[in-house]
């Protein structure tokens, strides 16, 4: 029944019916409640990539930044780690523009997502959606590179490494970098355009892999050319 309520409230802010938006909202059982209802609107909205759902979610009380592992549906990622996720740059730049943390990780499993057409698909995540990736990391793997672009104008830290989240163990890539990210995913422009912003060729993961390491052992032959190429320029030796 609640997966149902919230696809009819984001129906209504397809359709921009935000009056009755606002009244099923103030049904539930308070303030608090109302927030976490328009925050899990968000989040699936900015994970299908609904502009207009997102902002008109964002014109009632919300935390933008709520990340409450609501079990029958999101899980955890915030709505601006969805949207980098999906590739969405608007999307993450209205977020933003509200007030959204573009460097806060993902501290929770992601979980199957009701979307506004009443399915419910499990998230395109692959080793995506786990905790302790930051949104930079998630569009620079996937080879978003407008969100990608979108998130470093916004501050993302290019050299902020996936958290090690110490109650649910280590992530797959805790420690990563964006740019170790776009490397795994062979994403050649991500690649190119991280190296524009200072991003640092010498982070090391746990396991000690820099990223032209990481590209030799991929296969990622072009990329670790231009990796090698940057590491020349740096030392002057171009």
């Amino acid at each position: 029944m609640k997966s149902v309520r919230h696809l009819v409230l984001a129906v209504c802010f397809l359709y921009g019916n935000i009056g009755l938006a606002g009244a099923l909202l103030q049904t539930s059982s308070g303030a608090e409640a109302e927030r976490a209802e328009t925050a899990l609107v968000l989040k699936i909205a900015a994970y299908s990539r609904q502009h207009a759902i997102v902002k008109a979610a964002l014109t009632l009380p919300v935390n933008v930044d709520d990340a409450e592992d609501h079990k029958d549906s999101m899980g955890a990622p915030t709505a601006l780690f969805w949207a980098a996720h999906e590739g969405s740059a608007k999307i993450v730049r209205l977020l933003a523009a509200a007030g959204a943390n573009v460097n806060l990780p993902n501290r929770g499993p992601a979980r199957c997502i009701p979307t506004i057409h009443g399915s419910t698909i499990p998230p395109r995540t692959g080793h995506l959606g786990e905790i302790g990736y930051t949104p930079l990391f998630a569009a620079a793997v996937r080879g978003h590179l407008a969100a990608v672009k979108a998130l470093v104008t916004l501050g993302a830290n290019v050299n902020g490494a996936n958290e090690h989240v110490e109650r649910l163990g280590a992530p797959a890539y805790a420690g990563y970098t964006p740019l170790h990210g776009a490397v795994l995913g062979g994403k050649e422009e991500v690649v190119a355009f991280l190296l524009e912003q200072d991003a640092d060729i010498g982070s090391m993961t746990p396991d000690k892999k820099t990223p032209v390491r990481l590209a030799r052992e991929e296969g990622r032959t072009s990329i670790a050319d231009l990796l090698r190429a940057k590491a020349n320029e740096l030392m002057g030796l171009d």
